[in-house]
């Protein structure tokens, strides 16, 4: 697709993007079973047997359930015989003749006949579980066979594939493979992005960066904490004697009574935020935010109200504006400004320059779309050269670059997944950056001339460093005590070749119970200690060194291929004395190493992890 601007994002997702989107996908799925010859009718019908023994194994688990359910049924009743005859007995010494030898009758015969029944059950039972095993196993050679005719596929199936087609639908998006030191440096310099770890209360998730027309951006999901409050209560029962009257007489009365107290405490709070950064030399004073109008759920009635509503509002701004000296003029499209706001806007030429007519509508027709994208979820915020969007459906999409998504063993089902999952991720990152595309002087303005250094002591970002480190096992990472989510920041210990050599350092909290003691009133007039345990948030960290390796030259080999040669190197690692967790990306390798290998010459571990290269 030739590279088309972007002033219509929309209209151009509704009418160009999303069909020749998903045609581009599922052309390419399809492409690339050709490629991998697949006999898609022998998986077709080996699937097919699978799931006729599931359903076979399904109702042979229902029948196995009803047959225990039985037996626990004779059972009990047998328990319930023999009482009963030894009730029989009893009767015939208080001479109730007639219903005990009835009983004593009745319940030893019932009882021989529910044990013939427990003991065929017990035959059927275990002739069930035979046949359920026969069929689990036939079933489970059955799935092997079916992983083994879909394999041939999964192993053509590339990292950064779900990018790649994104660039192919709109070549006006660039998608970098990592976020590596040199674009951070643009990005930190040209525009003032702050760098990962000067952000001590969050830790990068993951991370893509990219360029729409030279402009960088950077897409993202971070884990932040605070330090909250949690309220912690305790109760105890009292009792105490009143006396009341009744009928004319004193009557003592025994009253229970439950007394609560509670306590409001630290804690810490962990939430994800999801966020586009954007940096545009365009309006370079400009700050303003905005935040979503939480219109989407409205009639079109109820809209025009509160349009209007809004419109006042602005005028009433702008007016007292004139009165006071202040810089705030109402643009002429008061829908824009009641829908939009951005009323905090710190110079009007510029914001007017950089919402042009065609700016404010197709801003306008973002945030009233109720059909084709999010509708008005999306926080906005410029600080001069940085544009910073958090929209909120961003959040419900997977950033993770895992190929492993798609592994099924049901040719169909890994088609579906891969066709669906590349059109949500595509209308969630496009939806995310419709805000900018929708200003057509950010896409008209070409960034100026950056001279990048000669040399950097980093090859990766902490951003990207980060985003490695939160792929691990936590419980790797985690201070042993760490009972919280756990923050993790890095930086770099030593650099060589395509190899770093990372501190990362996770910090969460340990919980050391505490009690208060509350003194509280009861209905008696008495005061009463009540005990409130809480739990007192004390902060801890731990160190680990993990080892980054840059694959400078991966020509994209697919996962399962990768997943292989990991093997190979666990086990080359192994002589060292590490890889208790690994990583694998497009093109990075990460590896925690212990304290032996902190100490290995880190050219063994490079030459090591360049084998993967092969």
């Amino acid at each position: 697709m030739e590279n088309i601007s972007i002033h219509e994002p929309l209209k151009q997702y509704r009418d160009v993007f999303k069909d020749a989107h998903n045609q581009r996908v599922t052309d390419y799925i399809s492409s690339l079973t050709n490629k991998s010859n697949m006999d898609i009718m022998a998986n077709k019908l080996t699937v097919t047997q699978i799931k006729e023994l599931n359903n076979k194994i399904k109702n042979q688990n229902t029948e196995l359930k009803r047959k225990k359910n039985l037996r626990t049924l004779l059972v009990f009743l047998t328990v319930l015989l023999f009482i009963a005859t030894f009730i029989g007995g009893y009767q015939l010494n208080q001479s109730n003749f007639l219903l005990g030898v009835l009983l004593i009758i009745i319940g030893p015969l019932g009882a021989i006949f529910s044990l013939i029944g427990i003991k065929k059950l017990k035959k059927i039972i275990l002739n069930i579980k035979e046949i359920l095993a026969k069929k689990v196993k036939q079933r489970d050679d059955l799935v092997n066979i079916a992983w083994g005719q879909v394999k041939p596929l999964l192993k053509m199936i590339p990292f950064g594939i779900t990018q790649k087609l994104i660039n192919e639908t709109v070549p006006l998006i660039t998608m970098d493979k990592m976020l590596d030191a040199k674009r951070f440096d643009y990005l930190n310099k040209k525009y003032g992005l702050p760098d990962a770890s000067s952000m001590q209360n969050c830790s990068v998730l993951a991370i893509q960066s990219g360029e729409i027309e030279g402009n960088p951006f950077v897409l993202g999901r971070n884990l932040y904490t605070q330090m909250g409050t949690k309220t912690y209560t305790g109760s105890r029962v009292i009792s105490y004697t009143v006396w009341v009257t009744v009928n004319g007489r004193r009557t003592a009365q025994t009253r229970v009574q439950t007394l609560t107290a509670s306590v409001t405490k630290p804690c810490p709070e962990y939430f994800e935020a999801s966020y586009v950064i954007y940096g545009n030399e365009a309006a370079p004073d400009l700050k303003f935010n905005r935040t979503p109008s939480n219109t989407s759920n409205l009639s079109e009635k109820q809209l025009q109200r509160y349009i209007h509503k809004k419109e006042k509002n602005v005028v009433r701004k702008s007016q007292k504006a004139v009165k006071s000296g202040a810089t705030f003029t109402a643009i002429s499209n008061t829908e824009f400004d009641a829908l939009f706001g951005a009323l905090n806007r710190t110079n009007e030429v510029q914001f007017r320059l950089l919402m042009t007519p065609l700016a404010q509508r197709e801003m306008i027709s973002i945030i009233k779309d109720k059909e084709v994208g999010f509708g008005d979820d999306f926080y906005f915020e410029k600080d001069k050269k940085i544009n910073i969007i958090r929209p909120m459906h961003l959040k419900k999409i997977d950033l993770q670059d895992r190929p492993s998504r798609y592994f099924f063993y049901d040719y169909e089902k890994v088609k579906d997944m891969f066709i669906i999952y590349n059109n949500m991720y595509f209308k969630h990152f496009y939806f995310a950056l419709a805000p900018v595309l929708a200003i057509p002087l950010y896409q008209q303005t070409k960034p100026s001339e950056f001279i990048y250094q000669d040399n950097y002591k980093d090859y990766l970002s902490n951003y990207q460093r980060e985003a490695v480190c939160n792929t691990f096992n936590i419980n790797s990472l985690r201070h042993p005590s760490s009972i919280t989510r756990n923050i993790l920041k890095t930086s770099l210990r030593r650099k060589n070749d395509m190899q770093e050599e990372v501190i990362c350092t996770a910090n969460g909290y340990e919980g050391v119970p505490r009690q208060d003691i509350i003194m509280k009133m009861g209905g008696d007039g008495r005061m009463y200690p009540i005990t409130v345990p809480w739990t007192e948030y004390l902060p801890v960290s731990q160190d680990t060194t993990v080892g980054i390796n840059v694959l400078k030259n991966d020509s994209g080999d697919n996962y399962c291929e990768k997943e292989e040669k990991m093997l190979q190197f666990k086990q080359t690692m192994g002589g060292f004395g590490c890889a208790s967790d690994m990583a694998l990306g497009a093109s990075l390798v990460g590896v925690i190493l212990d304290g032996t290998n902190a100490k290995q010459d880190p050219n063994e571990i490079t030459n090591a992890i360049n084998n993967l290269k092969k």
